[in-house]
């Protein structure tokens, strides 16, 4: 017999104690005295894998059965989340740029044009913002929870309409942050609505 024995992702290797040593790719899982005991293991610990697979896909099927139920769930969900993740990156990056601007303010001369110029622009800056975080920690968070709710409890009038309110929501999000390109135009949204 060779040092190495290659079965899938298993391997037996034999040591210098002469006993198997048994890995499951990097990780070693065991060490066995002889080769039909090491090639024992490896075919049931394979059997085992191939039944996690199976009971796997198993549980999956009831909420990949309910999932085809909703029309273009996975595209009205992924346009969801790119929407929503592009909120909270814009607002987060906004942020920033106030802190900025705010040590720019706090830098010019208090009796000049320009601060009073750059302070009031800085305030409105910082008021949309504010409006901003208020509407990602209120009816953002709370449409995409009810979502996730709806989903996981496979309620598909609940989804829908979550959805549909997502649509909703995903066109007040572009009134923000106007300076900051968006995912993607409205004009996909119109086959993103279903009637409720």
């Amino acid at each position: 017999m060779s040092d190495r024995i290659v079965i899938g992702h298993h391997s037996i290797q034999v040591t210098r104690r002469g006993d198997y040593l048994i890995r499951y790719g990097e990780r070693e899982l065991t060490r066995c005295p002889t080769e039909d005991e090491a090639r024992s293991f490896v075919a049931q610990d394979q059997a085992a894998i191939v039944q996690h697979h199976v009971e796997m896909d198993e549980s999956k099927a009831p909420q990949d059965a309910f999932d085809q139920t909703i029309p273009d769930l996975n595209t009205r969900q992924i346009q969801w989340q790119t929407w929503r993740n592009w909120f909270y990156n814009a607002m987060t990056h906004e942020a920033r740029n106030l802190a900025r601007h705010q040590r720019h303010v706090a830098n010019l001369n208090s009796g000049t044009h320009s601060y009073t110029t750059a302070e009031k622009r800085l305030t409105d800056r910082q008021t949309e913002h504010s409006n901003a975080e208020q509407f990602y920690y209120g009816p953002v968070t709370k449409c995409d929870s009810r979502i996730k709710a709806a989903r996981r409890d496979q309620d598909s009038q609940a989804l829908t309409t979550a959805l549909n309110d997502a649509a909703l929501l995903i066109i007040q999000m572009s009134h923000y942050f106007g300076s900051i390109a968006q995912p993607e135009s409205l004009e996909a949204l119109n086959n993103f609505m279903t009637p409720s």
